[in-house]
């Protein structure tokens, strides 16, 4: 194996099962790639906790690997998918390689993870994923962006997120703010059939800002969600959810489904080994698209 240096924000190699451990050993910023279905996929050298992790000692094929099975079932390559918090594309190049005429459109504001991503975009001449580097929101403007110190998934426009978690706060960024239906406008886009939102913590300011777009377009939601902000009637995420009328929620682990008014913490919540999992994936399903959701995945 060769390490070539190309300059100083970037190293390009194979990361392969025995170098690993070497790689957990030695902390630098830069960035790598894996081989992926005949893809360079690039990661973040300096995350040791999030998906850039995540790729390079598990592959793409085991992240919430329920979650992108399900997306597979449902898309076809005539879909519209919108990749809110992308980080280094994960979702966003798994569904480019498996339906390549799909229209994809990735948001992802943190300068690493997004290089990341561009690069996998441009070394593997993707044609359908379009990136931006906005962080998806309620308004637009420009705001500060707060960086976990450990975890290079838990950034967010949250900072209290980070605090919640057990992290720190290393540093903060200012990026610039979109709202995704200023965007769909802009862009006349005419459909969207998936929305998959990953934005720790900020949700409701994200579907507060789609809200036009998703009462039009009646799209299927995934979104990671902390549990304790859908326990609540109060909370600001499930007022924000119940904006969008007769939806159902999907838990892919556990197989429930509820109508969105009759959700409960204990109908959903996932437990591993006696403990609550604070963060889960569920899906947001218009009564409409219920029967054939429930028809491609079984």
């Amino acid at each position: 194996m060769k390490i070539r240096i190309k300059n100083r924000r970037m190293v390009n190699f194979h990361a392969k099962k025995r170098w690993i451990k070497r790689l957990n050993i030695f902390k630098f910023p830069g960035q790598s790639y894996v081989e992926w279905n005949g893809f360079k996929i690039y990661v973040d050298l300096s995350d040791w906790c999030g998906p850039s992790y995540h790729v390079l000692n598990w592959g793409m094929d085991t992240y919430e690997s329920r979650s992108m099975e399900i997306l597979e079932y449902i898309s076809s390559e005539d879909s519209v998918f919108i990749d809110i918090g992308a980080n280094i594309g994960i979702f966003s190049i798994m569904m480019a390689n498996k339906f390549p005429k799909m229209s994809i459109y990735s948001f992802e504001p943190e300068p690493d993870a997004f290089n990341c991503l561009n690069n996998t975009i441009k070394k593997n001449n993707i044609k359908n994923v379009n990136l931006n580097k906005h962080a998806i929101s309620n308004k637009i403007s420009q705001e500060k962006f707060y960086y976990d110190s450990r975890n290079h998934g838990g950034h967010s426009l949250d900072p209290q997120s980070i605090i919640d978690e057990g992290s720190l706060i290393s540093h903060s960024l200012n990026v610039n703010i979109e709202t995704l239906d200023h965007f769909i406008g802009q862009n006349c886009i005419p459909k969207i059939d998936i929305i998959k939102i990953d934005v720790q913590r900020h949700e409701d300011k994200v579907l507060e800002g789609a809200i036009n777009s998703i009462q039009k377009f009646r799209p299927i939601l995934l979104i990671e969600c902390y549990v304790n902000d859908m326990n609540s009637e109060e909370s600001v995420l499930m007022n924000a959810l119940k904006k969008f009328e007769n939806y159902f929620l999907y838990e892919p682990k556990s197989k429930a489904l509820s109508l969105l008014e009759n959700y409960s913490k204990e109908l959903f919540l996932e437990k591993i080994n006696n403990k609550a999992v604070e963060y889960c994936d569920l899906f947001f399903i218009p009564s409409e698209k219920k029967d054939n959701f429930l028809n491609s995945i079984n």
